[in-house]
């Protein structure tokens, strides 16, 4: 009986020296400080750091399209309709601003320089009838009658001639030339802008007028964002913000500048449509009409910022353990309990304590307040 109340004696007394080696190995608290041995500190990880300085920004967040600005993109036709003699280019091929695109022949071609020529001839002789005539009715030799049907047929010939030479110059042709009687079987039509080439419509052999499209060409230089932003956040959108966005087919965020802020809202998505300027940077290059997510800064300021695994939450309070004071053993800390904000990249926003020493910025896991 007494050697069986010994053995329980001894198990007691074993189990409480191990709650007591435990207990020393977790950092002690009391009152307003924390005790911590330099085995302790190395064991946590704990690292020392101070309150730095990070700005924070204000964010909207909203989606959009990559799009291109109006004078970006051109879908290029014929001025003069024919047989599609030779494409010089191909899908997907970039293209300088009035380099060859396909070559045009055709009866049309033919016909259109024919009746400049007779229309620069009969200018002549209806010129010429009209000062004619102008001379004598002043001299009140002709009736007022010849005189206007002399002006009427100038002014009539004037207006042929000079929309047959607007046509003939879109096709790239040299009026003077025909004129002497100089004509041409085809002409060239040229990229009206730098872009890459897609969307060829035209095929050897074919006709092609001037309602069909018959290349589409896209500058990437001139995309833009086209970005839905709800009206609730729309008044703190302004000109000259910056966007961070992303898409499918970009590895790495892009940013933009915000150009214009809409005044109307889309009754079908209930958001209002706000564009901004993208920035190419490290040779990225935007894919039009891709879809992205993106987020626009409406504001940023540097405020006082700590580690967010620098925090110990009490309960519904959070605290830092600001140094005190390093001894030979250890360290001693005091418990401030602090303000949080915002929370970003890691870190979070100090709101309420300007604190100048060192603080534990890592390894806190374990303390108990």
């Amino acid at each position: 009986m007494k050697r069986t109340y010994y053995y329980n004696y001894m198990a007691v007394l074993m189990l409480f020296l191990i709650a007591c080696t435990k207990k020393q190995d977790t950092p002690a608290a009391t009152n307003n400080y924390v005790t911590v041995t330099n085995e302790q500190f190395a064991t946590e990880g704990m690292q020392l750091s101070e309150v730095s300085t990070k700005t924070f920004e204000n964010t909207v967040k909203c989606s959009g399209t990559i799009v291109s600005k109006p004078n970006g993109m051109a879908n290029v036709s014929v001025p003069i309709a024919g047989v599609v003699n030779k494409i010089h280019i191909s899908n997907g091929a970039f293209v300088q601003k009035n380099q060859a695109l396909v070559e045009i022949s055709g009866s049309e071609v033919i016909d259109i320089q024919r009746d400049y020529a007779e229309a620069t001839a009969r200018l002549k002789r209806s010129k010429s009838e009209y000062q004619r005539l102008q001379s004598l009715y002043n001299e009140k030799v002709v009736s007022e009658k010849d005189y206007i049907a002399a002006e009427t047929d100038f002014k009539s010939a004037e207006a042929t001639y000079k929309s047959l030479q607007l046509k003939l110059h879109a096709a790239g042709f040299s009026a003077h030339d025909i004129e002497n009687g100089e004509f041409l079987s085809s002409y060239i039509l040229r990229a009206p802008i730098s872009g890459y080439a897609s969307g060829i419509k035209a095929t050897i052999g074919n006709y092609i007028n001037q309602q069909t499209a018959a290349i589409e060409i896209t500058d990437p230089t001139q995309f833009q964002l086209a970005l839905s932003v709800f009206a609730s956040d729309i008044s703190g959108i302004k000109k000259g913000q910056e966007v961070r966005f992303s898409s499918q087919g970009i590895a790495n965020q892009l940013t933009a500048v915000i150009s214009s802020v809409g005044v109307t809202v889309n009754f079908d998505t209930k958001s209002i449509d706000c564009y901004a300027i993208i920035k190419v940077e490290n040779g990225t290059q935007p894919i039009a009409n891709n879809v992205v997510t993106a987020e626009i800064i409406t504001q940023s300021a540097p405020v006082n910022a700590v580690p967010t695994e620098a925090l110990i939450k009490s309960e519904t309070n959070y605290f830092l353990l600001v140094l005190h004071q390093k001894t030979e053993s250890g360290y001693q800390f005091n418990k401030i309990m602090v303000e949080i904000g915002r929370q970003q990249n890691g870190f979070t926003e100090i709101k309420n304590a300007t604190i100048s020493e060192q603080i534990v910025s890592k390894g806190v896991y374990n303390i108990s307040l």
